[in-house]
């Protein structure tokens, strides 16, 4: 998947108005990601994302900790989208992301991951297979 599939699908699953749209939310989601999963779970998402999408998880940091309500806060922030704007857009990425990344890189994201985020990824992809 190159970057312009990737957004294109971001904007797709998240019936998000312009690429420019799905482009600040890709970029804002996995951002606030890789803070909160730290350097080493992020450089194992490196090798499966484009180039541009894995530089949104160059985070040289270990994992901050706090919860989703907090991750949603900070993607808005970041985004410059309302809170539940910010869910939805939120869940279109992490929707595709779990389309490029294999299972087993995804399930040691959740490994550091609290149960709340687990039940978001779930949701992220049920959204995603309703939406091909």
């Amino acid at each position: 998947m190159t970057y312009e599939q990737f957004i294109d699908r971001v904007q797709w699953v998240g019936h998000l108005d312009s690429k420019a749209e799905a482009e600040r939310a890709a970029r804002a989601t996995l951002e606030v990601l890789a803070r909160r999963i730290g350097h080493k779970e992020a450089a194992h998402l490196l090798k499966d994302l484009p180039a541009r999408i894995a530089s949104y998880f160059r985070h040289e940091r270990a994992a901050e900790k706090f919860g989703l309500d907090e991750f949603f806060d900070m993607v808005a922030e970041h985004e410059g989208a309302p809170f539940q704007e910010a869910i939805h857009h939120a869940r279109a990425v992490i929707a595709v992301l779990q389309e490029q990344v294999p299972g087993a890189e995804i399930n040691e994201i959740l490994s550091v991951l609290t149960a709340d985020y687990a039940d978001f990824f779930r949701q992220s992809t049920i959204l995603a297979r309703t939406e091909k």
